[in-house]
This record gives C-alpha cells, structure tokens and sequence, in this order.
C-alpha cells in the first residue's frame, strides 16, 4: 500500500501505528475513513506503518547490520520485515541463518513474528522441510541454515543474509562460512540481530567490520506493544544487574569484569551473623570421584531471612569420597538444624539419595532429600543467582574463602562451573524459587485465537480498520 498519509508524522522512536493510537478517537477514525478498501485490507502487512524507526533499514551503502537489542524489542520482527522487503524487491539469493536448524523453524518461519505470520498471502513462502530452504510463490528459494553445522554455509551464496541471535552461535566458523559467501549483488548485505553478551566472539568479529552499521535498542523501546505486566515483572526482576544491562538494554557489558559474581559486592552485603531465619536449605552437588584432580563436591548451607534476603551460612565443600562427605554434610546441618537438602543425582542417581538417608538414619537425624537432575546449563543456572547478589539480596555469614574464590573467578566462558557454584545455585533456588527464574521464563505469547503478527495495545487499530471494511461490504482486513 501506499505510505499513510503524511499527518502521520510520529515523534522520537514510536511507529506512526503507535502514534496513531495515542491521538484522539475522532481522528483514529478520520485516519481509517480516509483509506481505500485494497489500503485498509493491506495495512496490517505494511511495515511502513508499524515500525519504529530504529525497526527499519539504515541508509548507505554498508555491507553489515548489526541490531542489538534488549528482549521484547522487537528484533525477530524486525529481520523477518526486512526479509520480506527484499524479496519484494526482487532480490534474488535471500538467505536465511539462527542457532539451530530448530530455532529457524520455531522462531524464523513458524514463531509468533515469524515469516509466515507476518507474510501477505500472495507473498507467503512453503518451507521444503528436505532440502531446508523456503519456497516463495514465484519460484526464488531462501536457502535455511544453522550454526551447529557451519559447513552448511559453505559454497552457499548470497545477495542477503539474515542472521538471528548471533551471540548464542558457539564460534566464529558459521558467520565467517556466510561473510565468504556473501558475493552476489551490487552491494551484499549480512544483517544480524541479537541480545548483547559480554566478550562474545561472534559480536566482536562482527563489530571489527568496516562496513558496519550498529542500531541499539531496549524493551522499553517496544513498551507500547508488550503487556504491562511483562515490563514490569523484567525490571522488577532484573533491572539494576550485569545480565539486566544485557537482556533488557542491549548492553554487552564488555566494560565489567566476564565473572558473574563480584568479590567487591560480596564484601559490601557480609555480615557477621544471621538474622532469624524462616527456611533453611543445603544445596549439595556430589562429584563423580575424588582423585587429586576431582572438583570439590559441593555443600553449601544457607537461609533465608524474614526480609527475603538469602544468608549463606556455612560452605562445607570438600574433595573426598562419600564416606567422608556425606556425614560431613549432615553434621553440617545438625549444627545449624537445616532439615532440608536439595542433591543433584546426575550422577549417582538413587545412590546417592540412599547413602544420605541411611547415615541420617543411623545418626538419628531427620532430613527431607530433595533429587533433582538438573538438565538446564551452567549459564541458565548461575544467571538468576548472581542477578540476586547484584541486586544485594545474598549475604554471605562470615567469610568463605574458597567459595568465593571460585564463584568470582568462573566466567561463563569456561563452561563448566564448580561443583559449589553449583550446590549454592540449588540452595537459593530453593529458598527463592520465584525470585530465580531465568530470561529464557519470559517469553511474550500473542494472545489465544489472534492470527495477526501485532502486539497488543496497537491491536485496537486493526479491529476498527476491519469494522470500516465490513460496514462498507469488504469483509476483514485478516486473510
């Protein structure tokens, strides 16, 4: 369709759809009034009219774009507009790259922004599920590939290649795979989009590029189109931290240090003794052996306040057999009258849990075990943690040097963290279970039955521009 009108002038980052919905009904009503039927029925594909301008291509002659963004931003939708432009412009060789072949079908071509959504119907692609590529009407093909097989994108060629969540790509080998690739056309372009992550390889090979344009945004930049109670569960859970600057602003935070916990912050919240405590945990994660080169099996012992802050109390970690740190374990929580253990079975299974509960037995001492067979990563795990300890929420109890020691020196990088990372982790998900949830918790779902690729408080504008149609005998605007 064509652009709307030109009154439509939207100040600052809103869309003219955004503005729109905040002028008054009367004109919201002159506005859809004054749109032919072919307008009113196209206007819920016309990107032109729902993005913001940070949504929409830079101008120039550039060969890489690189959108980083907070969650809930609107990136998807912004790469999947964009693939839709180019081939509306005839480009030829329009390709497709993400994570996993998986994260492609879930996010790129059937998610809830995704090409199939937001794609007119006389313009919407068949995926070959075969031959990994998308199909569009006129015959072009969108070559669909993932970086768990970078070798997918060797001899692939491209005039354009859009590339999502490049920061969870694990190296440099697919994106460099597609850069060698991208020789079609006048000016090829490579167009990327993800949240920030701190020293992140595959963000500092992009950002080395000459030919680069960087657009920024946050959460907050798409307010306007996210529930309410979605923006403020994220900044009351994570704002004020490292990974908050990360998911929500779009911050990489190269400027801080790569380790998730702080010596400076740890130092600031101790305190020398316990208030009353409600609940008490331990969180325990058994290594596989105890030889000299084995972790130490992690025990940590801690509570949590009637201010809802944790305390951690005392870390009994130690490299040894079970014989040995099992009634080191529930010494530990006699003395502190902690009837309550949270124990990784990974490895060990129902050993495990069976060898603790007869030495309780024998000992006279009554304990709940609580298995659990963690299957999410290191970095899923530590991440709710230590936005807990940013947040000055965590108090350490005196002082516990080798803990701490080997908390503020894991990076995520590494990998695998220490066992007593790992056993501190599962002890203050217990306590907080509901102050811990990761990122990955909050996802933002169209609502039941709505077919449309719009958010929410925009919505209002279609359902009046199909109620105009319907008054005048053109059906809905929804194909």
């Amino acid at each position: 369709m064509s652009t709307p009108p030109s009154k439509l002038k939207p100040s600052d980052n809103l869309s003219k759809a955004n503005w729109l919905a905040l002028q008054s009904q009367e004109f919201q009503d002159q506005f859809l009034e004054g749109l032919s039927d072919d307008e009113l029925r196209e206007l819920v594909y016309c990107w032109d009219f729902w993005a913001r301008p940070s949504q929409t291509r830079p101008p120039g002659d550039w060969r890489y774009w690189y959108l980083q963004a907070g969650r809930g931003f609107g990136k998807t939708r912004t790469i999947v507009e964009t693939v839709l432009e180019y081939i509306r412009e005839g480009f030829e060789f329009v390709n497709l790259a993400a994570r996993t072949s998986g994260d492609l079908r879930r996010i790129l071509i059937d998610g809830e922004s995704s090409i199939s959504r937001c794609s007119p119907p006389d313009l919407r692609p068949k995926f070959i599920f075969n031959k990994n590529e998308l199909r569009w009407p006129d015959g072009r093909r969108s070559i669909c590939m993932s970086a768990d097989e970078p070798d997918q994108a060797r001899g692939t060629q491209s005039e354009v290649v859009v590339c999502d969540e490049v920061a969870t790509w694990p190296d440099v080998e697919f994106i460099d795979n597609l850069d060698k690739g991208l020789r079609l056309g006048q000016i090829p372009r490579m167009i990327c989009a993800s949240t920030g992550k701190r020293r992140n390889a595959v963000i500092q090979w992009l950002l080395k590029k000459k030919s680069i344009v960087v657009t920024r945004g946050s959460t907050l930049d798409n307010a306007g189109n996210l529930p309410a109670s979605y923006i403020e569960e994220m900044l009351d859970s994570f704002d004020g931290s490292v990974r908050g600057r990360q998911e929500l602003y779009g911050d990489t935070g190269d400027d801080v240090s790569g380790a998730w916990f702080n010596q400076d912050n740890i130092d600031a919240n101790r305190v020398v003794n316990a208030p009353p405590l409600k609940k008490l945990s331990v969180g325990c994660d058994p290594a596989i052996t105890s030889n000299r080169r084995s972790d130490r099996k992690g025990i940590v012992i801690g509570g949590l306040g009637h201010d809802g802050h944790v305390y951690v109390l005392e870390d009994l970690s130690i490299k040894a057999p079970p014989q040995v740190w099992i009634p080191r374990l529930i010494d530990g929580c006699r003395r502190w009258n902690c009837r309550r253990a949270v124990v990784e079975t990974n490895r060990g299974g129902e050993l495990i849990e069976h060898s603790i509960s007869r030495y309780a037995e024998e000992v006279g001492f009554q304990i709940e075990i609580v298995c659990i067979n963690s299957q999410e990563d290191k970095t899923t795990r530590a991440e709710p943690v230590s936005i807990l300890y940013e947040k000055n929420k965590v108090h350490h109890v005196g002082t516990h040097r080798e803990l701490e020691a080997e908390i503020t020196t894991w990076e995520e990088e590494q990998g695998k963290s220490p066992d007593p990372l790992d056993a501190l982790c599962f002890m203050v998900n217990d306590l907080l279970p509901l102050c811990t949830a990761s990122f990955e918790s909050f996802r933002v779902d169209q609502p039941k039955g709505d077919t449309s690729p719009l958010g929410r408080p925009t919505q209002g504008l279609l359902a009046k521009a199909s109620h105009v149609l319907e008054r005048r005998g053109g059906g809905g605007v929804w194909r």
